[in-house]
């Protein structure tokens, strides 16, 4: 496992060297690189108080042992996505990688084993169904009325190249499934059938596919979602499909995969801070940058934040977003830097209802700066803020520590890959957030 390199100061540390950088009054003077893997800088502390899963450089799931960071790669390009910060979720399938389990309901199909799958191990299974009938595999969900679910599947084509995922209309009052069809040829969502249901699909190798739906029952119900359903009926011979891993998780989004076998695993949350600010802090003025990967929609916190006394009350935030008139899954379209302390706003930058929108799954940079008793500036991929109300910070928090991926504002977690942070001791232009946003400088 390989550790992502950052720098402070004037002192690069790196898997390969530690030397000067050449002084420059323009510059930042707290960097951290996460797109070279090597050893993350010993300033900043990694937690997370379980093992989990990533794609190595070949595109083959692997897991890291507990407090062990996870640079993760694209599956399907084996491109570095960065580092991989996400929140605690919970896999609630049993064996869920081995369908061969009694846990696992084989309706009117039979399974052919010793597939490869995207672990790289022969664990992925056939799906056959029975003569002139459909076929899929099940296990029992207790739906919480109000709770947002997603269920995923990995998914291969066999002698079809469509496959479904449904969750039963016992947990909704208006009686209708909700399912997804995914082509797996494509690499596309062919259908969503239900109010409020959503499906993604991601290619993650060698005919692999991630398959998800999310939806949110008004009902409570205990009934079993299907999995690798067929879309045709089976001769009771041929493979129509083959599948590996599932995963029931609350949230609007698919994350990393969480391997079980008797009980249910929980995965804990991704933490990355720095304590107590140093030399390269101002605690008067400053500019602060993040660029980042966003896994999935949500209402979230700011994905990086300078915190003071407490998380909530106490901060200076890069922006952060809601889903407000946007799809789960898709985009974010509200924005705001804030700054609070005591609980009480000090500033605020606002982006306005889609003037921006931020995709998920897609790289992005925001970017602020600010001055005590002076505005505060933001940029996001190019767009700037306005000024909100109030537009200047009176007063600013007694900084203690800054985190990336982390809580703040009272709202959730947002799961993501950290790519670079950077922090200016002066309040950066207007017009040079814009060109950090963008990349240019």
């Amino acid at each position: 496992m390989l550790f992502g390199a950052g720098h402070i100061g004037r002192q690069m540390v790196s898997a390969k060297k530690l030397g000067p950088i050449a002084p420059d009054a323009n510059s930042p003077t707290l960097v951290l690189d996460l797109m070279t893997p090597g050893t993350l800088d010993p300033t900043w502390t990694f937690t997370r108080a379980s093992t989990a899963t990533y794609y190595d450089g070949t595109g083959v799931i692997q897991t890291a042992a507990i407090n062990v960071p996870r640079w993760d790669y694209d599956p399907s390009t084996q491109q570095l996505n960065g580092l991989l910060l996400e929140e605690a979720r919970t896999n609630l399938i049993l064996n869920s990688g081995d369908f061969t389990n009694a846990s696992w309901i084989k309706a009117v199909c039979t399974l052919a084993a010793g597939v490869t799958g995207p672990n790289g191990a022969t664990t992925g299974s056939g799906i056959i169904s029975n003569n002139g009938v459909i076929g899929y595999l099940g296990q029992n969900l207790t739906g919480v009325a109000g709770t947002t679910y997603t269920v995923s599947c990995f998914c291969k084509a066999g002698s079809l190249t469509t496959v479904q995922i449904l969750i039963p209309a016992i947990l909704w009052s208006d009686a209708s499934w909700r399912f997804v069809i995914f082509d797996l040829s494509l690499g596309t969502v062919s259908s969503v059938v239900g109010g409020g249901a959503s499906g993604t699909i991601t290619p993650v190798g060698n005919g692999w596919y991630r398959c998800s739906i999310t939806a949110t029952p008004d009902q409570a119900a205990t009934t079993a979602v299907q999995f690798a359903r067929a879309t045709a009926n089976g001769n009771g011979v041929t493979i129509q499909h083959y599948a590996w891993g599932a995963q029931i998780e609350v949230g609007s989004y698919v994350t990393s995969y969480i391997p079980t076998t008797t009980a249910t695993v929980a995965r804990a949350r991704d933490s990355l801070s720095m304590t107590a600010p140093g030399t390269w802090y101002d605690v008067t003025k400053g500019s602060m940058s993040f660029e980042y990967i966003p896994r999935g929609a949500g209402s979230f916190s700011s994905p990086a934040q300078l915190v003071g006394a407490a998380a909530g009350t106490d901060f200076i935030d890069c922006v952060g977003y809601t889903t407000t008139g946007t799809v789960p899954g898709v985009s974010y379209g509200l924005g705001s830097h804030t700054q609070k302390v005591g609980g009480v706003t000090q500033v605020q930058a606002t982006f306005g209802a889609g003037a921006t929108t931020i995709a998920a799954n897609a790289m992005h940079r925001h970017a602020v700066s600010w001055t005590l008793g002076n505005g505060a500036r933001a940029a996001v991929d190019g767009v700037n803020g306005v000024p909100g109300n109030p537009p200047a910070p009176a007063v600013l928090p007694t900084i203690t520590s800054l985190t990336l991926s982390g809580v703040s504002n009272n709202q959730t977690q947002v799961s993501l890959w950290a790519r670079k942070f950077r922090y200016w001791p002066r309040q950066l232009s207007q017009d040079e957030l814009t060109l950090v946003s963008i990349g240019a400088m």
